[in-house]
């Protein structure tokens, strides 16, 4: 077995992102609020990112997360 050029950066990636999510749908459990659909969506994002650099069989597509524009202020 022999391992890719980045890939064990892109497995860090994957558990920050995954540790992110869990930290990020902690705040959303706490209870409806100011934020609370941001934080559900920004949780979505991180597992979206979290499973994408974990699959390093699948690049061809980015997820949603790595497509988005930051919001207008």
């Amino acid at each position: 077995m022999s391992i890719e050029p980045g890939a064990i950066a892109l497995k860090g990636r994957s558990r920050y992102y995954a540790a992110e999510a869990r930290r990020v749908q902690n705040l959303a459990d706490r209870g409806p609020g100011e934020g609370h659909d941001r934080f559900l969506e920004v949780a979505r994002e991180y597992r979206s990112l979290a499973a994408w650099y974990d699959d390093g069989d699948s690049r061809a597509d980015e997820p949603a997360a790595l497509k988005l524009q930051p919001r207008a202020a």
